[in-house]
C-alpha cells in the first residue's frame, strides 16, 4: 500500500547513539511526589523513521524508563519489567537495571528473563525478574526494537496512571516523509525542527499527574495523549496521504460487490427463511433479519480470508465482523432496505477526532438504515437493533454514502455524530406492593421488574446458558431488593434474544422479608428506602477531576404500594418528597423526583429518575452529584409506623 514510501536512497541505518548514563545516580524528588508510591521519574519514547539499504522504509521504537518506587506496595507491583515484543529478531537493545536506596547497582541479563503463559488467553509473555529492589530504589530500562512501520495513524499515551516527572516523546523521520502530531487533554503541543539533518516532532510535559479513575468517568479518553500519521511525501504528490475517501471506496467496493450467481442463490434462500410478518414495518423487518442471521451465524474474532467470502459463511455458518457485516449489507440490499455502512471506534479507548483523518480510529462496523434513523452492531451479538453497544455512541463514525458517476457507484466518506440512544429506550422499572396485614415485621411483597435497553442484555444470555444457570439469574434481579426473601416465588418473561429490543424482561416475584422492618417498643419503623436498592454516591473529599461521562442514557421508575397497618399512623410520609433536578435550556436532563399520594390508609409513592445527557461538563458536576446523591439520600429514607391514639 505503501510503496511510493522509497525515495532515492537517503541513508541506510538507523541511530543507536542514545544510552542511559553509565554511572545511575538516585534522583530526589520534591514533596509534591510524597504521597505517590510508583513515580516514573523519566518516560522517554522515541520512534524513529529511516530507509534501509534496500530503500524499504523501517520503523526504530526507543523505550526508556526510570521508576522509582517508594513503598512496600509498589516493589511489589514493579517487580517485573515485561518484554514489549513476541519475536526476539526485533529486539535491537534491552537493558535492565535496578539501583537500590544504598546507590548500588544489579544490572539483568538473559538469564533473568522468565516466561510465564496467561491464564485466560493462553499467550505466552516474557519478563525480567527484577532483584535488589528495597524502598526509594529505581528500576531502568531502554528498549531499542525494529518493527514493520505504521504510518496511518498511532495514538500514544503520555499520560498514564503513575506519576511522571518528565515525559518526551520523539517522532523522527526522512525529511521526504511530513508528518502531522496532534495533542489532546492539556498535552503541550508537538514542536518541529531538525536534527542531524532528519525532520524531528517533539513533545515534552513536565510533572504529569497519574491519571484517577472517578465513578461516572471516562479516564481513558482524558488522558493526556497524542496521535501521529504521515501527513504527505515530498517527493510524491504532494496530497495528503491519509484520508477517508479511499477507505470509503474499498470498503464499499467489498461490501456492495453484487455476488456470484452461486452465491445469489443461496443468500435468497437463507433470507426466505426470515420469519417476516405481513404487517412488519420497515423497522421491525430490520430487526427479523439481524435477529435471524445471528442466531444462525456464529461471528468469529478471527482474520481468514474464507470468513469473508458469502460462500463460505453461508455454508459454514460462520463468518468474522468484516465477512458478517457484508453478509448484512447483501441481505438488506436484497430486501431493498438502504444501508449504510460505517466505522467508529469506542469512545472508551478514543473518540474520533472529526478533525484529524487517521486510520487508528476505524476498529469497528456499524449499520445506519436512513429509513428508521437507527444503527445495527454486526459484531454486537449482545445487541439488537436499535441498541448497538454504548461504547460506540456519543462519538463520530465515517459514513460511508453510495455515489453514482454513470454505469459506476461507489462511496463518498462522510464524518457524522453517532447520537447516543435516548433515556426513554433503556428503563428500569420497578412496581412494588407491600402487604402488612398478616405480620407488620415479615411483610408479603409482590414485585414486578421490568428492564428494556441496555438494562436488558440479560435476555441474549439465556440463549447460551443451561437451566441451573438461568435460574441463578433470575434469582439475582431480586437481590437488588431483598437478600434473603422467604417462601419466595419466581417467574420471569421474555427470556432469550428473540425479546431483544422488542418487549421488556420481566421478573415477578412473591416472598416475604424481614429485612425492611424493625421494631422499636411499640412502634415499627419501615426502610421503605432500601427497597429501591442500594444507590451509587458522590460524596468525595477532595475536588473532582474528571467530568461526568455516563456509560448510557437511562431513566428508572419505581412504584411502592401499601396500606398503613391497622391501628396504626405514619406522620412522615412527608419526608418522602423529594425534588432534585438539573435544567438546560428550559430542560430537565436529569432528575430524581418522588411524590406521595394518600387516601385513607392506602400510600403510593412514585418516583421518576432519568439521566438523558451522555456528557456533563467539570462544571456541571456538583449539580449532577446532587441528582444522584438524592437516589442515595431516599436510599436511606424510614417511616415511623406508631400507635393511634
Amino acid at each position: 500500500m505503501l510503496l511510493w514510501l522509497a525515495p532515492l536512497s537517503l541513508w541506510g541505518q538507523s541511530d543507536l547513539s542514545y544510552d542511559w548514563e553509565a554511572t545511575p545516580q538516585l534522583h530526589e524528588l520534591d514533596s509534591s511526589y510524597a504521597d505517590a508510591g510508583t513515580v516514573m521519574v523519566l518516560d522517554k519514547h522515541e520512534v524513529a523513521f529511516y530507509y534501509d539499504i534496500k530503500d524499504d522504509l523501517q520503523a526504530q521504537t526507543t523505550t526508556h524508563r526510570i521508576i522509582k518506587v517508594q513503598t512496600d506496595a509498589a516493589i511489589e507491583a514493579n517487580n517485573k519489567v515485561y518484554l514489549p515484543y513476541a519475536d526476539e529478531a526485533s529486539v535491537i537493545r534491552q537493558q535492565v537495571r535496578v539501583i537500590n536506596s544504598k546507590g548500588k547497582v544489579f544490572t539483568l541479563d538473559a538469564s533473568d528473563i522468565r516466561e510465564a503463559t496467561d491464564a485466560e488467553t493462553e499467550r505466552k509473555y516474557r519478563y525480567f525478574a527484577l532483584k535488589g529492589m528495597d524502598i526509594g530504589s529505581e528500576v531502568e530500562y531502554l528498549f531499542v526494537l525494529q518493527s514493520i512501520p505504521n504510518v496511518t495513524g498511532i495514538d500514544y499515551m503520555m499520560q498514564s496512571y503513575t506519576p511522571k516527572v518528565k515525559a518526551t516523546f520523539d517522532l523522527i523521520a526522512p525529511e521526504n516523509l511530513v508528518f502531522q502530531v496532534k495533542t489532546y487533554n492539556g498535552l503541550p503541543e508537538a514542536v518541529r525542527d531538525t536534527i542531524d539533518g532528519k525532520l524531528r516532532w517533539h513533545v515534552e510535559a513536565e510533572h504529569v499527574k497519574g491519571m484517577i479513575e472517578e465513578p461516572f468517568s471516562n479516564p481513558e479518553d482524558n488522558r493526556m495523549r497524542l496521535v501521529y500519521k504521515l501527513s504527505r511525501n515530498a517527493y510524491g504528490s504532494g496530497e495528503e496521504v491519509v484520508r477517508y475517501g479511499p477507505v470509503a471506496e474499498d470498503v464499499y467496493s467489498y461490501m456492495a460487490a453484487a455476488p456470484s450467481k452461486s452465491e445469489l442463490k443461496d443468500l435468497q434462500k437463507l433470507v426466505k427463511e426470515i420469519p417476516f410478518e405481513k404487517d412488519d414495518d420497515d423497522a421491525m423487518r430490520i430487526w427479523r433479519t439481524e435477529q435471524f442471521l445471528k442466531k444462525n451465524i456464529a461471528v468469529l474474532e478471527a482474520s481468514s480470508d474464507e470468513l469473508e467470502e458469502l460462500g463460505f459463511i453461508m455454508n459454514n455458518k460462520v463468518a468474522n465482523e468484516r465477512g458478517f457485516t457484508r453478509l448484512l449489507v447483501q441481505a438488506y440490499t436484497l430486501l431493498d432496505i438502504e444501508t449504510r455502512v460505517v466505522i467508529t471506534c469506542s469512545r472508551f479507548d478514543r473518540r474520533m477526532d472529526p478533525s484529524f483523518e487517521s486510520y487508528n480510529f476505524l476498529d469497528t462496523y456499524l449499520l445506519y438504515f436512513p429509513a428508521v434513523a437507527q444503527y445495527l452492531q454486526p459484531a454486537g451479538i449482545l445487541f439488537r437493533t436499535p441498541m448497538v453497544s454504548y461504547a460506540y455512541t456519543d462519538n463520530y463514525g465515517l459514513f460511508l454514502d453510495p455515489i453514482t458517476l454513470g454505469d459506476f457507484t461507489t462511496a463518498m466518506a462522510r464524518l457524522d455524530y453517532i447520537e447516543p440512544a435516548s433515556h426513554e429506550l433503556t428503563r428500569d422499572d420497578t412496581f412494588i406492593e407491600v402487604d402488612f396485614s398478616e405480620d407488620i415485621a415479615n411483610p408479603k411483597i409482590q414485585l414486578r421488574h421490568e428492564q428494556i435497553g441496555y438494562n436488558a442484555v440479560v435476555q441474549v444470555l439465556f440463549d447460551y446458558y443451561d437451566e441451573t444457570d438461568k435460574e441463578e439469574l433470575r434469582k439475582q434481579y431480586l437481590n437488588f431488593v431483598a437478600k434473603a426473601p422467604e417462601n419466595l416465588k419466581v417467574d420471569s418473561k421474555n427470556e432469550g434474544s428473540e425479546f431483544n429490543g422488542q418487549a421488556p424482561y420481566i421478573v415477578d416475584a412473591t416472598f416475604n422479608s424481614k429485612e425492611f422492618v424493625d421494631k422499636t417498643a411499640n412502634k415499627f419503623l419501615f426502610k421503605i428506602g432500601e427497597m429501591i436498592g442500594a444507590q451509587s454516591e458522590m460524596y468525595f473529599e477532595r475536588n473532582r477531576v474528571l467530568p461526568v461521562e455516563n456509560d448510557f442514557n437511562r431513566s428508572y421508575l419505581r412504584v411502592i404500594e401499601f396500606d398503613i397497618p391497622e391501628g396504626y399512623i405514619c406522620k412522615n410520609l412527608e419526608e418522602l418528597e423529594m425534588d432534585m433536578f438539573m435544567e438546560e435550556d428550559d430542560r430537565r436532563t436529569c432528575t430524581f423526583t418522588s411524590t406521595v399520594q394518600q387516601e385513607g390508609n392506602h400510600v403510593k409513592v412514585e418516583i421518576v429518575e432519568y439521566y438523558s445527557n451522555i456528557r456533563e461538563p467539570l462544571g456541571n458536576y456538583a449539580a449532577f452529584a446532587e441528582v444522584i446523591n438524592a437516589a442515595a439520600d431516599f436510599n436511606k429514607k424510614v417511616l415511623l409506623f406508631e400507635p393511634a391514639l
